[in-house]
């Protein structure tokens, strides 16, 4: 790979928390086996809002943006037919780049490899050649990244939902084991927690309840407009009576998908029926800690297992669902123009939890203008 210094690509920069500029960059010359991106949307992460805030470092300046719906506009020959893709195409990419060789990538967890040190949305700028982060004009496509083709009928900033659609469907098919007829509570009422409450009716849950405080009110009503059970809780307090009550019973699979709290730790083990899988997603970054009730993990033979990110299988049925069902376009509650990204931010991040969106989608307008 080498660059090209009489072209470069606009991209705004997160230099500190709270603080985005904007820098240009070389746009690299594409070579046999990699290609560049034309980013047209971008989906804003809880990620990428902890990187904003300043509870996520990355040890440097980095452009944000993972959840990435791009055209291909320069790829080289190899590329092309590695990926099955062409220039024009209308493409979504995985965040993590795996080495292909290690253990993990041999068995199918490549999205766990850490061996090559590069991950969109997350490598800093000073990793060349830079453009690894969504919230750019264009992005430098690694000969190892792993691409998907996106559905003509799906637009751009709906297509963004992607990663928390194709998480919900891996997290609980795979992790969670789940079999149609069981019941199903997801702590947790952000695009993750809502996508996978969602997730659970699709793969033939019996009932999905998702739970979030009085603050996430717009969020639960949304998600009880797709078929969830919602239910409100007072989040300084243990929420275990609460959910039996809604719930009628213990449940099957429990997910935790929310973000510094330990509560639901506590209770997603409680509410737990022998035998069932408890999920943890919600990262807490933070020394937050939870006098967790071993013995009634053991007794109840009760599987406990971390999430992280979803194989590629998921991906294609998440992009399936969004073709089949129009309605899901309702859970992308806001599209931003990507020219003004500080103002995407102040809206995730609104003090008033129950005026942020669920999901907010940064959109290239000049782009999708021409």
């Amino acid at each position: 790979m080498t660059t090209d210094t009489g072209a470069v690509v606009r991209a705004q920069v997160l230099t500190a928390p709270g603080t985005f500029e904007t820098r240009h960059f070389p746009l690299p010359v594409v070579g046999d086996d990699d290609g560049i991106l034309d980013v047209l949307a971008c989906g804003l992460c809880g990620s990428d809002v902890a990187s904003f805030l300043g509870t996520k470092d990355h040890g440097g300046e980095v452009i944000l943006g993972h959840e990435v719906i791009g055209r291909i506009s320069q790829l080289g020959r190899g590329a092309a037919s590695r990926w099955g893709v062409d220039v024009g195409d209308r493409i979504a990419i995985e965040e993590a780049l795996p080495c292909g060789a290690c253990e993990y990538c041999r068995n199918g967890r490549q999205r766990v490899c850490t061996n090559f040190g590069i991950r969109y949305g997350d490598s800093t700028i000073d990793v060349a050649p830079a453009l690894w982060g969504g919230f750019g004009e264009r992005m430098y496509l690694h000969p190892n990244t792993r691409v998907h083709r996106v559905p003509e009928g799906v637009a751009d900033d709906v297509a963004t939902l992607f990663v928390p659609l194709s998480n919900g469907l891996a997290w609980l098919r795979d992790s969670g084991e789940l079999r149609p007829g069981d019941s199903v509570v997801v702590f947790g009422a952000g695009q993750h927690g809502v996508a996978t409450g969602l997730a659970a009716l699709r793969l033939g849950a019996r009932r999905s309840l998702v739970v979030g405080t009085t603050a996430d009110r717009h969020r639960l009503d949304l998600a009880a407009s797709f078929g969830c059970d919602v239910l409100a809780v007072d989040p300084d307090r243990s929420a275990t009576e609460a959910v039996l009550t809604e719930l009628g019973g213990y449940a099957d699979v429990v997910v935790d998908m929310t973000p510094g709290t330990a509560l639901p730790l506590i209770s997603s083990i409680e509410i737990a029926k022998k035998g069932a899988h408890v999920l943890w997603g919600g990262l807490k970054r933070s020394e937050v800690s939870a006098p967790l009730p071993v013995d009634e993990i053991i007794r109840r033979e009760l599987t406990v297992r971390g999430l992280w990110a979803r194989p590629s299988w998921a991906i294609t049925a998440a992009f399936e669902w969004l073709a089949a069902d129009p309605s899901l376009a309702g859970l992308c509650e806001r599209t931003c123009d990507a020219a003004d990204l500080a103002s995407a931010f102040r809206i995730a991040t609104d003090p008033n939890a129950s005026e942020r969106p669920l999901h907010i989608a940064i959109v290239d307008q000049e782009r999708a203008a021409s």
